[in-house]
């Protein structure tokens, strides 16, 4: 490998160049861009490839696998608001299993990932206490998933087990309330819907049948 200075169409390249072509850089090596980003890290015929650190003009920046340019692997990214993603990437979108840190209060992600949204099954965390553990789909609560209150809420205790529709109650589901009481019956679109059973504590059952009708 060949150290050298170059000025590219992008910037001040410093680094290892091609041997056969000493004007493209080819591993480790700097580039400072001139629209103010910088990047250190391993390149390949010219692109980056394999380990490196990209830090944005906006100061977000990416430490992580890159592939034919983009992040693609195992990396963290830090967002200028202070939110922060630790985990996989494709093709430069979030990919796989990851974590998502957020900067206003103790919120937190830890799943799976799917065409840069939540996608698959995961945790999420509030900073209220509140826990949602089960299915999403772009980014909502969709399909069986867990929610339970937390220390923080004014239904703390309470939890709801069953089906979701984009992060409300849909379909079938049981809510168990934090005395022990608890409600199993169908949901739409967050409200109590058909058929339904209410067992108390005690054993009592109650069956009933709930109908709404709306008028425009």
């Amino acid at each position: 490998m060949t150290i050298k200075l170059l000025e590219t169409k992008d910037g001040i390249y410093q680094g290892n160049v091609n041997s056969e072509n000493p004007d493209i850089p080819n591993g480790y090596g700097e580039l400072q861009f001139k629209n103010g980003d910088f990047y250190s890290g391993n390149f390949r015929n010219g692109v980056f490839q394999g380990k490196g650190r990209i830090v944005l003009k906006n100061m977000e920046k990416y430490d992580g696998v890159w592939h034919k340019g983009r992040k693609h692997g195992k990396g963290t990214y830090h967002y200028a608001n202070g939110d922060r993603y630790t985990g996989g990437w494709m093709n430069g979108i979030r990919f796989g299993v990851g974590k998502y840190f957020y900067e206003s209060g103790d919120n937190l992600y830890d799943g799976e990932w799917c065409d840069d949204t939540r996608t698959g099954d995961g945790v999420f965390l509030f900073n209220s206490g509140d826990v949602y553990k089960g299915h999403f789909r772009a980014n909502k609560f969709h399909g069986e998933g867990l929610f339970v209150y937390g220390k923080e809420s004014e239904w703390k205790g309470d939890k709801y087990t069953g089906n979701w529709l984009n992060s409300k109650r849909h379909g079938i589901g049981k809510y168990i309330f934090r005395d022990g009481n608890v409600y199993k019956g169908s949901w739409v679109e967050g409200v109590r819907e058909g058929f339904s059973v209410f067992k108390w504590v005690d054993g009592a059952l109650f069956v009933f049948f709930l109908l709404f009708f709306f008028f425009s």
